[in-house]
């Protein structure tokens, strides 16, 4: 991957020219996202106010109707946006919300929970850089996360968000997290989730317990009963950390 467009964590935001084309960037990397990221996280607070206007103007993206709690709309990429700024990756960055009409993804909150962290440690200087799935050509079956971050000290940590909007997917990634961190020479040195109440964080204490065992199931097949194997949880307190997080406030770790 190569001419990884840098978000520019000191931007006046006089220039939109570039901080538009940064936020299209953005907006691809993740698929979609939100006025108050754009404006509100991604550059200092009250300094790109009327970004997503220019988004609009240059013809680069487009809101759409959100049927799914905590927020009305979000913004995604047109052709045109995706255009400017595909060309920044080899291979290309797919973008299959070309297509969307509307948002109606059960787990949109912890997506956009995920982008604000993103967002708010990377203005405050946590992180060097990050990539999102779509980013990465994981191999066929590996329990990619949400996004990872790449930290100051130059250790890759795994990012996950859980805002209690999908409960069976709690159990899938309690599994993800087991795989990830159990591997003999694991792709992560460490691997953080936020959590929105206080009730997930013990929640997921509880079923990462060193030595309890998580069934597998087959995720083609939401209707099996069955089973498909099962993983014993590795010992990570010293490789976890789950975050409560305040939602009216920045997320910086």
């Amino acid at each position: 991957m190569t001419a990884i467009i840098h978000i520019n964590k000191r931007k006046n935001g006089k220039n939109f020219a570039q901080a538009s084309l940064q936020a299209a960037d953005w907006i691809m990397r993740f698929g979609y996202s939100t006025k108050d990221i754009l404006e509100n996280h991604l550059f200092q607070p009250g300094q790109a106010q009327g970004l997503c206007r220019d988004l609009f103007a240059r013809g680069w993206a487009t809101e759409i109707d959100c049927h799914r709690e905590g927020s009305r709309y979000i913004i995604v990429l047109t052709q045109a946006g995706y255009n400017a700024v595909r060309d920044e990756y080899d291979p290309s960055v797919e973008y299959p919300e070309l297509d969307l009409q509307y948002c109606d993804f059960s787990r949109c909150q912890d997506f956009l929970l995920l982008q604000k962290a993103t967002a708010d440690n990377m203005r405050a200087g946590t992180i060097e850089q990050f990539w999102t799935p779509r980013m990465i050509r994981f191999q066929s079956g590996y329990p990619s996360p949400g996004v990872e971050w790449l930290m100051k000290d130059g250790d890759l940590i795994s990012v996950d968000a859980d805002t209690g909007c999908d409960y069976p997917w709690r159990h899938e990634l309690c599994v993800n997290l087991a795989i990830r961190m159990g591997e003999e020479n694991p792709r992560y040195e460490r691997a953080a989730l936020f959590a929105t109440e206080y009730e997930i964080v013990q929640d997921y204490h509880t079923r990462l317990a060193a030595g309890n065992v998580l069934q597998i199931w087959d995720p083609a097949d939401p209707t099996e009963v069955v089973p498909i194997g099962e993983i014993a949880v590795p010992d990570m307190k010293t490789k976890l950390v789950v975050y409560l997080t305040d939602l009216d406030q920045d997320i910086v770790i």
